[in-house]
């Protein structure tokens, strides 16, 4: 393994990008973008679950993130598809993330 790294989640090995599934890594294509070091995104997994993990890391900006989460699940295809991992830096006397979400939409 000392020849991979992460990058954005994909693992990167001498044979090019991979992707992990939670159980396996798999070959991703990669396009002309992608070897000129501009990013693009990474196909979902075939034969996923349909899941869609978003992690949001929020900094004294709870209003913001709650209308970020709001957005989130509105324009969702499937709203109960989508896991959300929330990392929050704040002062006691910030609005939390969280806490206005749950006030606004509850």
């Amino acid at each position: 393994l000392h020849n991979n790294f992460c990058v954005f989640g994909t693992m990167v090995s001498s044979k090019g990008p991979r992707i992990h599934d939670g159980k396996d890594w798999f070959d991703v294509e990669t396009t002309e973008a992608a070897n000129t070091g501009i990013h693009v995104p990474v196909p979902p997994t075939a034969n996923g679950d349909g899941t869609i993990f978003v992690n949001i890391a929020s900094y004294r900006d709870g209003k913001r993130c709650a209308s970020t989460l709001q957005s989130l699940f509105e324009n969702a295809k499937n709203p109960d598809n989508i896991f959300v991992g929330l990392i929050e830096q704040n002062d006691p006397t910030d609005t939390f993330c969280i806490e206005e979400y749950c006030k606004n939409h509850g």
